[in-house]
């Protein structure tokens, strides 16, 4: 999997397009897309952690840890957690689509919004107010995105 760096995080290189046209639009921030092991000294660079480190961070109730998914079981690695994708079995691959998505909180609404109106649909998949700022696509945004440039 190849990745590019979206507003100083690694995102699947597909899906990148399609972030960066939802971000500018809606003006949300983006704070964490992809984190996986193998983009662990690229992650650092930017100054992120990888799901292993922030597993790692909460179990030891590192100051400002919250919360985290045990590594291999995180869409922000591209594997399922059993919830946001459940027909994928927990630790299951998921395809570049469907990474994780953390965006500021105040422009959630703003992102859903804007990815609607190019025919995209995303998510919240979690309840918790902790978990706001999360977001995933339902299905992959290419094919609707091919469809309304010939509509134009």
């Amino acid at each position: 999997m190849r990745y590019v760096v979206v507003q100083g995080c690694p995102c699947p290189a597909r899906l990148a397009p399609f972030l960066r046209t939802v971000l500018t639009e809606s003006g949300a921030t983006l704070q964490s897309c992809y984190r996986g092991a193998d983009a662990e000294a690229l992650l650092h660079k930017l100054g992120k952690h990888s799901q292993r480190e922030l597993y790692l961070m909460w179990l030891h109730r590192a100051p400002g840890a919250n919360p985290a998914n045990p590594p291999g079981r995180s869409t922000h690695e591209l594997r399922s957690d059993g919830v946001a994708y459940p027909h994928v079995a927990p630790g299951g691959k998921l395809l570049w689509w469907q990474c994780g998505i953390d965006v500021d909180d105040a422009h959630v609404p703003a992102f859903t919004r804007v990815a609607e109106k190019h025919g995209w649909e995303v998510w919240r998949p979690y309840g918790t107010r902790s978990e706001y700022h999360h977001i995933n696509f339902r299905k992959p945004p290419l094919k609707h995105r091919l469809r309304s440039l010939v509509g134009r």
